[in-house]
């Protein structure tokens, strides 16, 4: 047969199979949002707040309640531990239900960090009011440990923000900020060995002394965590796009049946188009 000749079935399988199915795969693939790194490391930064919450006070505690109520013995001590994990453990899957059902993490990360705040200034309180120490201390911790539960939604998000290429890191990353928090709060207990007890007075008998500071430091942390959660973190699911994106393209390479393609594309443009 002459080159000069060719053949139509040959020559229209070259043009619908092999030019239409990469176009559309290479438009597809442009809108694509990759991992948002700023996020992953944002997470990673309130994975330590709100991990270092539980750790802060391990060394100040126990001498600042024997100061100001010595009718705390340990075993009431070992409850105020152990409430701050009861707490969590309550709040974590709530955290979880309630981010799955509005499709979110930022909201349930912002109460979270408010119950924390809200904990911390119950510590702050304790020379504050004639309600016994006991019941603040054990209802502060509480509130505490269940904002702390948020921390659960940011591995979570970790992997669901990061594509398949850099999961591992992203998860690293967030699981790095939570593995510091939990070892390096007695290490900021240093930061305020030097001021004494009764310490300053700021107003009232609000003071600022060594058994204070970290209770101080820790609603400091918790403001900066709302502010880079507000102007900073981005909500972006790169890791469920690209899911999406795989759909698509075994459904083009006729892998899938026909009556996915609508649904897959429509529901991938609009969360590329609503993250980008």
């Amino acid at each position: 047969m002459p080159n000069s000749m060719k053949d139509p079935l040959n020559e229209k399988q070259s043009e619908t199979g092999t030019n239409d199915r990469p176009d559309s795969i290479r438009t597809t693939t442009t809108m694509m949002p990759e991992t948002n790194w700023n996020s992953i490391y944002t997470a990673s930064m309130l994975s330590f707040i709100g991990t270092v919450q539980f750790s802060l006070y391990f060394s100040s505690m126990w001498p600042y309640v024997q100061i100001i109520d010595r009718s705390i013995n340990e075993t009431m001590f070992g409850w105020i531990i152990a409430i701050y994990s009861v707490g969590q453990i309550i709040s974590a899957p709530l955290f979880g239900y309630w981010s799955n059902k509005i499709q979110q993490v930022r909201l349930p990360l912002f109460v979270g960090l408010a119950l924390m705040f809200m904990g911390n200034l119950c510590y702050l309180s304790l020379e504050l009011t004639t309600i016994p120490k006991l019941y603040i201390l054990l209802f502060g911790r509480f509130m505490t440990g269940m904002g702390s539960g948020n921390v659960c939604l940011l591995r979570t998000y970790a992997s669901t923000a990061s594509t398949s290429k850099d999961r591992l890191r992203a998860i690293a990353f967030v699981t790095c900020g939570q593995a510091l928090g939990a070892t390096s709060g007695p290490a900021f207990q240093l930061l305020f060995t030097s001021f004494t007890y009764p310490g300053t007075t700021l107003f009232g008998h609000l003071r600022f002394n060594l058994f204070t500071g970290p209770a101080f430091l820790a609603c400091t942390m918790n403001l900066f965590g709302t502010i880079i959660l507000l102007f900073i973190f981005k909500e972006v699911y790169a890791g469920l796009h690209h899911e999406e994106y795989n759909k698509i393209v075994r459904v083009e390479n006729g892998e899938s049946n026909k009556s996915e393609t609508a649904t897959t594309k429509a529901s991938f443009y609009k969360s590329c188009k609503k993250s980008l």
